[in-house]
Formats: C-alpha cells, structure tokens, sequence
C-alpha cells in the first residue's frame, strides 16, 4: 500500500511539475514582452528550491496518505474485523468526508481571494487615468542621442511636432519630459508664494516640463486660466500651471492665478501659475493623484528625451508607421522607443495584478475541481456502499424522491461544514490581500456571497450525479447485492 501511495505521488508530482512549467511560459508570454520578464529577474526555467520543496511535498503526502492507511490496515485483528465491518467502513467513510469538507474549505479562501482580486483589478480598469485613452499614442525620442545641443533639440521638437500636426486623421499632438502611467516621476520640494507650512512636513510637489499642446492631447480641460503658448519660452516671463490638488493643497482659500511657485525648498517662488487643471493620475493608476506643476517645457536649460503623445483618427498600426516615418524625414539618427498605446502602457502598469489575479485563478479553480471531484467520489462509494439499504428501503415504499433527498442531505452536511470552514478562514486572512486590493475591503461581503452561492451550487450539482444514480436502483438487484 506504501509503495502504491509513493508511486502515485511521484506521478503526480512530475505532472504537475511539467503543467507548471508550462503554464509559467505561458504565462510569461502573455504578460511581459520581449525582454521584460528578464528585466524583472522572472523565469520560468526549473529552479532547484522550487523541485526541492516539491520533492518534500511529493515525499510527505505519500507517507501521510500512505503509510497511515497501511499501518492500520496492517495491525488490524482479523477476526474483530470480520465482526465490526460496517463500524470500520463508517470509520474510514467519516475520514474521507471530514476530507472533503476540507477540500471545499480550502478552495472557498482561495476562490475568495481570487475573487477580490478580479473585483480589484476591474475596478483599476474602471476608474481609468482620468481622461480618455482612446486613439492616444505615445512613443520616446532623445535628439541629444544624435548629439543635438539644447537650442537644436529645441527646433527638433518644433518641427517634429509640427510634422505630426499635420498628418491628415492627427487631431492633437503634445510632449512631455515625464511620461504618464509609466511609474516615473520628478518629485522635488517646492516654494509657494504665501503659503505657511504649519503642518511640519516638507512640501513637495510632482513637476513635469510639456508642450503647449500637451493637456490638449490627452484631453485633460483647464479649469481656470489660460495654458500654455509657444510664447512661454525661457526669455520670456516664467509662468507655470498647476492641477487642483496642488492648489487645494497649497492654496486653500485662495485664488491660485497670479501667485508664484518656484522649484527647490528654499528657493525663490519665480514661475507665475497662470492656470489650473483638472487633476488625473501621474504615475499609476494605484496613486493618490499628487500635487503636480506643469512648466513649458521651452524654459529647459538642458533638454534631453521626451515622449510624444498623438490623438488620432488612424489605426494605431497606421499612427506608429507614419510617426517613424515623420521623425526619419527629420533626423534618421534618431532612434524611436516605447512606440505603444496608452491602454498597452496602462495595461503594463497593471501586470502584476493581471498576474496575481490568473495565478490566484488558477490556484481557485484548481482546488475547487479537485474538492468537486472528491466530493463526487465520497458519495459515490458511499452510495455504493449502502446499495442494499437503499433497495431495502425502495423495497418498503420508499420513492426516488426519497433516496435523492437522502443523498443530498449528505451533499449539504458537507458543504456546510466546508464553507463554515472556509469563510472562517477567509475572514481570518482575508487583511493579507488588503496591500493588493483597490476600491473594495478584504472583507467584502459580496464577493464572499458570490463564492459561496456559486460553490454550493457547483457541489450541489457533483452530488446530484451519484443522488440520481442511487433514485434508479432496482431493489431487486440492490438485494442481492454484496
């Protein structure tokens, strides 16, 4: 029985070692692109940790669920045996049921958790960045690659901006230092005319350098002021705008226009805030959308790469190919990156809740198949088991009504206990996903209502099989049965 137990294992876990394998790759493939995953220290290669740890599982369930069993079949008295049948059969039916309310315990927490973190993902998806990424296109250019000085790199963003505004199907073209939803950032500490920091902490702010055409592009609206002009160059008067957290929080009670703000704790407050704009997300779509002060970008003293944003009525296929085109006819030495649509950069900023969310699915469904399919084999036996019975009582009047109710029963006991078990468990680890979740607790009582609806169904209907098996037998044969 031991060796039965061992061989099993072993089986099993090279299966599963080779699934696994496979569906790392996949799943590499799916969610990182090109390079990335290696840029990311992720490989789907065996690692000897991980076929380590498996051996030792492999190892342990075969002596927990192999040598238990054999030792006791081993040690039992023949002759109490053969007189105590039906107690030592109720014994070992009662372990396998305690089993599977375990199974269903265990893949409620997990279907649990995979359904918070569908739930959380929707809603990144759903909030969005706070302005429309429809038709929206990025991509990164660095003229001083091609060794332009700062007044060169200057004209080449004019013309290349230009170019692109006149592509028939553009609508909008605008430049940024500081590309959005990409996890960058240029914090710094900030100078605000006539505030007073009574609070203790520093101020800080987000700063970005962009175009006149930026805002416009993304489709982000002015909410009072003016924007910026390709007059706001760095011999004129320095003049800045600021979204609506900044100028709540620096601002409070105050008209903001016409207050000054400089760069640098401590430093003269020199660029004047000539307009405010609608807040929308900087670095992600996790973030408490920051203080934020957009400058002209024409006022660099040392301008290198910026990203170029394109709203268009054209294919993304078609804007990439014509914004390689445009920057070639200017300067063919100058490299194009990042070439992608802002839904690609959004969607690659959420790649670890995509991959937390499939792998958590993954793992829920699993343990829930597996918990359906020894809920299924439990009764099974146990329905075999009681053939007999079950054609003693048909003999006695008994309908298939009966014998379904008297199967089901014990469908329910179990799924029960399992799911008292389970949403024990999920309540009691349900805060280590809290870190993960957005929008929803860890404690959301929907989620949890869904799951366990949609597990007692989904047993419900495993042990209907064997319930309406045990309703068609025929009592004459369930007599004679041994």
């Amino acid at each position: 029985m031991l060796m039965e137990s061992l061989l099993l294992s072993v089986f099993g876990a090279l299966i599963g070692l080779a699934l696994a394998f496979a569906a790392d790759r996949f799943l590499l493939a799916l969610y990182f692109s090109g390079d990335a995953a290696g840029q990311l220290a992720i490989s789907a290669n065996p690692d000897l940790h991980v076929l380590a740890f498996t051996t030792c599982v492999t190892l342990l369930t075969a002596l927990l669920f192999g040598l238990a069993p054999a030792i006791q079949s081993s040690r039992a008295d023949l002759s109490l045996s053969l007189r105590d049948r039906a107690a030592t059969a109720n014994a070992s039916v009662l372990v396998r049921k305690l089993l599977v309310s375990g199974q269903i315990a265990l893949s409620l927490f997990l279907v649990v958790g995979a359904g918070l973190f569908l739930r959380s993902l929707a809603n990144l998806r759903s909030q969005g960045p706070g302005f429309s990424t429809e038709h929206l296109l990025a991509f990164s250019v660095d003229p001083s690659l091609g060794g332009y000085d700062n007044r060169a790199s200057f004209d080449f963003y004019r013309r290349l901006t230009e170019n692109l505004q006149a592509t028939p199907g553009v609508n909008a073209v605008g430049a940024a230092t500081v590309g959005i939803l990409e996890n960058g950032q240029w914090q710094y500490g900030v100078s605000v005319e006539g505030y007073v920091n009574d609070s203790g902490q520093v101020p800080e702010s987000n700063f970005n350098m962009v175009s006149s055409g930026y805002l416009a592009t993304l489709g982000v609206p002015l909410l009072a002021g003016r924007g910026l002009t390709d007059q706001d160059t760095s011999t004129s008067h320095p003049v800045c705008l600021i979204n609506e957290t900044f100028a709540r929080k620096y601002f409070a009670g105050r008209n903001a226009l016409g207050w000054h703000v400089g760069t640098g704790i401590g430093s003269p407050a020199g660029s004047e805030v000539v307009g405010i704009v609608k807040d929308f997300r900087y670095q992600n779509l996790r973030e408490d959308i920051p203080a934020q002060v957009f400058y002209p970008y024409l006022h660099a003293t040392n301008l290198r790469g910026m990203t170029i944003y394109i709203r268009s009525r054209l294919s993304p296929d078609q804007m990439m190919k014509q914004a390689r085109k445009t920057v070639g006819q200017i300067d063919p030495n100058i490299p194009v990156f990042e070439l992608r649509t802002i839904d690609e950069t959004i969607d690659r900023t959420l790649t670890t809740e995509r991959l937390v969310t499939s792998l958590s699915t993954l793992f829920g469904g699993l343990a829930t198949l597996l918990a359906l399919i020894g809920l299924y084999g439990v009764l099974a036996y146990t329905v075999a088991r009681r053939t007999r019975e079950i054609g003693i009582r048909m003999a006695l009047g008994a309908v298939p009504r009966d014998v379904i109710w008297m199967v089901m029963r014990e469908v329910l006991i179990l799924v029960a206990v399992g799911v008292a078990a389970g949403v024990s468990l999920s309540l009691a680890f349900g805060n280590l996903a809290r870190s993960q979740l957005y929008g929803l607790e860890a404690h959301d009582p929907f989620t949890l209502v869904s799951v366990v609806t949609a597990l007692s169904l989904a047993a419900g209907l495993a042990g209907a099989v064997p319930a309406l098996r045990a309703s068609r037998v025929d009592p004459t044969t369930a007599l004679r049965h041994d």
